[in-house]
C-alpha cells in the first residue's frame, strides 16, 4: 500500500506534478494519519473547531427560538384587485350608459331643435339686414328726389305740368323706387334664409359628429382604464408577492448564515450542508458557498492540497454560476 507524504497537482490539468510516498507493509490499524480518528472508529476534531461548532449551535437554537411564532406570513394578505376591478367596472358602465341612450329620431329632433335656436338668436340677425335696407332706401329715396325734379322740370317747359301724364310718370318713378327698394330687400333677407338653413344643417351634421365622437371616447376611456387596471392589478401582484419574498428573506437570514460556517466544520469530515436564502444568493455568497462545498468534496482525500484545490474550483464556479 502506498502512503503519501507529498502530492503537487496541476489544478488546470488536474495532473499529479510531484509525488512523494513509500510502500508500506503491514498492520491496517497501525496505518494511522494525522486528520482523522484512530482505529477505534471515533472522530476527533482540534478544539477551536469544537469550540466554535457549540458556540454556533448555541446561537442557531437562539434564532430559533426567535423565528418561532414571528413568522412574516402570519399578517401577509394578498394584494385586492377589487378597487381597480370597480374601476374598470364604472367606465364600462358609463360607456354602456351612453349607448343605451342613443335614439336616432329622438337624438336628431333634440340637436335640430338647439341648432335653429343658437343660429337664430346668434347668428342669422334680422337687424342688420333692416339697417342695410335702410341705408339703401336713403340713397333710392336722394336718386328719386333728384329724378322727380328733372322729371317737373320737364313737364312745365312742355306745358304738361297738370296733365295725367305728369300724374303717371310721377306715378311710375316711384313704383320704380320702391320695387327696387323690395328687390334688394328680398335678395337680402333670401340670401339669409340661404345661409340660415346651410348653417343649420352644418350644425346638426357637426353636433351628430360630436355626439359620435363623445361615444366613441367613452369607448376608449373604458378600454385603457380596463387595459391599465389590467396590468396594475398584475403590477400589485408581484410587488406584494417580492415583498414578502423579501420578507422571507429576511427572517431566515440569522438562520441560514451559520450554515456557510457549517460547510466550513463539516468540510473536516466531508460533510457539507445546504445553503439557500429566499431570494438567492449573490455572487459572493454562490462562491463563498461553492468554496466550502468544494473543500468538502474533497475533504475525505484527507490531502490538505486536494481540499484547497476544491474549494479554489468550486469558489470559481460558485461565482461564475449567481
Amino acid at each position: 500500500m502506498k502512503v503519501y507524504s507529498h502530492i503537487v497537482i496541476d489544478m488546470r490539468t488536474l495532473e499529479d506534478v510531484e509525488l512523494e510516498y513509500f510502500d508500506y507493509e503491514g498492520l491496517i490499524t497501525e496505518c494511522k494519519g494525522g486528520g482523522g480518528g484512530g482505529g477505534t472508529g471515533k472522530v476527533d476534531y482540534p478544539d477551536y473547531m469544537e469550540s466554535i461548532h457549540g458556540t454556533w449551535l448555541t446561537d442557531i437554537d437562539g434564532y430559533m427560538d426567535a423565528a418561532i411564532g414571528n413568522s412574516p406570513f402570519t399578517t401577509a394578505t394578498a394584494y385586492d384587485p377589487d378597487v381597480d376591478l370597480d374601476a374598470m367596472d364604472a367606465a364600462i358602465t358609463a360607456f354602456n350608459a351612453v349607448v343605451d341612450a342613443i335614439s336616432v329620431a329622438t337624438d336628431y329632433a333634440s340637436y335640430s331643435d338647439a341648432v335653429v335656436a343658437q343660429v337664430d338668436d346668434n347668428v342669422v340677425s334680422t337687424t342688420h339686414i333692416d339697417e342695410l335696407i335702410a341705408a339703401h332706401a336713403d340713397v333710392l329715396n336722394a336718386d328719386y328726389d333728384d329724378t322727380i325734379t328733372k322729371f317737373v322740370s320737364g313737364m312745365r317747359d312742355i306745358g304738361a305740368g297738370m296733365t295725367s301724364s305728369f300724374v303717371s310718370g310721377q306715378a311710375d318713378i316711384y313704383a320704380k323706387k320702391e320695387r327696387d327698394l323690395n328687390e334688394f330687400g328680398k335678395a337680402l333677407y333670401v340670401e339669409a334664409e340661404r345661409q340660415r338653413n346651410e348653417m343649420i344643417s352644418q350644425g346638426v351634421k357637426l353636433a351628430f359628429q360630436g355626439h359620435w365622437q363623445r361615444i366613441q371616447f367613452e369607448e376608449s376611456v373604458a378600454r385603457m382604464t380596463a387595459d391599465v387596471n389590467r396590468i396594475r392589478i398584475v403590477a400589485k401582484s408581484e410587488e406584494t408577492k417580492e415583498n414578502y419574498d423579501y420578507d422571507e428573506a429576511d427572517a431566515k437570514w440569522d438562520l441560514e448564515i451559520p450554515q456557510y460556517g457549517a460547510n466550513m466544520l463539516g468540510a473536516i469530515g466531508g460533510g457539507v450542508m445546504p445553503t439557500k436564502t429566499g431570494t438567492g444568493m449573490s455572487k459572493t455568497q454562490s462562491a463563498l458557498s461553492g468554496a466550502m462545498s468544494g473543500a468538502g468534496a474533497m475533504a475525505a482525500t484527507g490531502n490538505p492540497y486536494m481540499i484547497a484545490g476544491g474549494a479554489i474550483v468550486g469558489g470559481i464556479g460558485g461565482y461564475l454560476s449567481a
